[in-house]
């Protein structure tokens, strides 16, 4: 009985689920079991899986199928509990306010939902800012922030040099701490 309050918070979680969502039994399995691992938390127990699956994108996508019975991965244990698990934790963390250090220049970094705040020291790079407040710290060259909706807040810093704050369709502020070229546009 080592994981008997696991195993009830994840049965619970069926039970949960059947009686509130329309049409359970067409869920995907990996959506199922995977929000019932969530529940009851498998980081510990289920290390090895998820390490696997996480190293290996066709073997996560192969956990990710659209069946109604579990999926067989030779070495991995129980791989559409495990996947759905990464999946459903992915979604969660993609809705939730974020904090991004980006140091890689040449890069886009992707924004989603969420009051986010980012810090950029790379050169070369775009933000591409998702919904929600967020605040852009950009520091080094050709910087373009392309703000989507929400209220965003953009500082350049005084090594910061031609810079671009592509406005989105809430009120955005710029704060520049240079006249090295920055910018401001409204997104069309």
């Amino acid at each position: 009985m080592l994981y008997l309050d696991r195993t009830l918070a994840h049965e619970l979680t069926h039970a949960i689920m059947a009686a509130n969502i329309y049409k359970f039994s067409y869920l995907p399995v990996f959506i199922k079991e995977g929000m019932a691992e969530l529940t009851h938390g498998i980081d510990d127990f289920r290390t090895n899986s998820i390490e696997k699956l996480a190293g290996d994108y066709s073997l996560l996508a192969q956990s990710l199928v659209f069946d109604e019975e579990p999926v067989t991965i030779s070495d991995v244990d129980n791989p559409t509990y495990a996947g759905g698990y990464m999946f459903l934790r992915y979604l969660a963390r993609q809705m939730s306010d974020l904090t991004i250090n980006n140091s890689t220049s040449y890069t886009t970094v992707e924004i989603f939902n969420g009051d986010d705040s980012i810090n950029n020291t790379a050169s070369n790079v775009t933000i591409n800012s998702g919904f929600g407040n967020d605040s852009v710290s950009a520091y080094g060259d050709k910087i373009l922030v392309d703000a989507s909706t929400g209220n965003n807040f953009v500082h350049f810093y005084s090594d910061a040099y031609n810079v671009t704050l592509n406005g989105g369709t809430d009120n955005d502020s710029i704060k520049s701490y240079n006249t090295n070229g920055v910018r401001y546009g409204r997104r069309r």
